[in-house]
């Protein structure tokens, strides 16, 4: 989660001659620099972990002390793990440094039959607010961590180290066979979402599936992008969940209005423009600087006989043994389909222009991209805008972006 920093000025303790420095006022010259530190980290960075902090099961330390190792069943239940030494920044700058291995014990019980998502955390924690000072004074205190099970995790302050999914009854706390696998299954250690420390994206894109609910392939297409977005554009990342929003009853979806891009397929569109409520809500997103993704695809024209007889035709004139006059008649055939596949795409331009009036916002120009329209250059200039299909990508302006091909053959 991308949270600002509170918009609250700074004071600081003005210096003079002859002041008179106490306890409370050096405190609050120290936090002053510490509040500073903390405003700077949590504008430009997110926290994690930066090193260390490795999670792996154990058995029950009582159990290992108490008997010898030979008297250990394999299959001793153990709710136990050993977290190794390591450094972690939460998300408001605080520095969290583990020195020594930590054994911890999951405490969650659940009812016969339930499961429940827990969440092992590490956070910072002031030795001022502990208010736990020994009856000795002390010229130093050493700054703390605290490490705990959540169900809700705090976006600030708590660094996530995994997550098992916990069932009821006597359980085994296990590593997965695969530690790559999404989802490890029940009582399985959960590292795939364990953030670490790095510079903060500038914007976190929201993406919402316009449509009559089903949507699965397309939401598990779209999520695939945001996952690698931070890869692919370090300035930008994608919220964890692709929000679905269906068109009955659009104008009134509160998820409607935190949505950046709203994706739509051309038929579903074309279907719905005419219906008021659908019509009135694309128009504000648009005049909202919200983009709308209308997915094309060129196989609703019924090209796709023709397509398949183009691919044919290429794999024969590719083949060795077809000979000049041979492949001479061949290309004259291809260009014949080819020409009317072009055609049949013809239509779509028309269709969006169309689409565009009926939803004020008219397409300007042959809606081809200029030279340096951020979709050709960002996250790095594009020689020529990905084909897919065979048919090259069209961006159109104003908010309006077509995509040509299945989201199967774009993500």
């Amino acid at each position: 989660m991308l949270t600002p920093p509170p918009i609250l000025p700074f004071k600081r303790l003005r210096i003079y001659d002859g002041l008179s420095i106490d306890a409370d006022r050096w405190q609050s010259s120290h936090r002053y620099h510490r509040l500073r530190q903390n405003f700077h980290y949590q504008s430009l960075n997110q926290g994690g972990v930066v090193c260390g902090l490795g999670v792996h099961p154990i058995l029950d330390p009582t159990q290992v002390s108490n008997r010898s190792s030979a008297e250990v069943s394999p299959s001793t239940t153990s709710r136990w793990v050993r977290i190794q030494p390591g450094i972690a920044i939460d998300g408001a700058g605080n520095p969290i440094i583990v020195a020594e291995p930590i054994t911890f014990q999951f405490q969650s019980e659940l009812r016969q039959g339930e499961t429940q998502t827990i969440y092992l955390v590490v956070n910072y924690r002031d030795p001022d607010d502990l208010r736990q000072m020994s009856a000795i004074e002390q010229d130093y205190v050493q700054e703390m961590f605290r490490i705990q099970e959540r169900t809700i995790l705090d976006p600030i302050l708590d660094v996530e180290l995994c997550r098992v999914l916990l069932s009821s009854g006597e359980i085994t706390i296990s590593l997965p066979q695969d530690l790559m696998t999404p989802k490890p299954g029940l009582n399985c250690l959960d590292f795939n979402h364990r953030a670490i420390a790095q510079t903060k994206p500038q914007s976190l894109i929201q993406v919402g599936l316009l449509g009559d609910g089903q949507n699965a392939d397309r939401t598990s297409r779209w999520a695939q992008l945001l996952q690698s977005l931070p890869q692919l554009h370090t300035q930008l990342s994608g919220a964890p969940e692709v929000a679905e929003i269906p068109l009955l009853g659009i104008s009134q979806n509160a998820k409607l209005d935190r949505q950046h891009l709203l994706h739509i397929d051309q038929v579903t569109l074309l279907k719905q423009i005419n219906a008021s409520d659908v019509t009135t809500a694309l128009r504000q997103h648009l005049q909202a600087g919200g983009v709308l993704v209308i997915q094309v695809d060129p196989m609703s024209l019924n090209i796709t006989e023709l397509t398949a007889i183009s691919q044919e035709l290429r794999r024969a004139i590719a083949d060795p043994a077809c000979d000049l006059t041979q492949q001479q008649d061949l290309r004259s055939e291809l260009q014949a389909i080819e020409a009317e596949i072009a055609t049949a795409l013809e239509q779509i331009p028309n269709q969006l222009a169309a689409l565009g009036e009926k939803l004020g916002n008219p397409l300007q120009g042959n809606g081809q991209c200029l030279r340096h329209h951020p979709l050709k250059t960002t996250p790095f200039v594009f020689g020529q805008l990905p084909v897919i299909a065979q048919q090259p990508q069209s961006p159109n302006p104003n908010g309006q972006l077509r995509i040509t091909g299945t989201l199967q053959q774009l993500v």
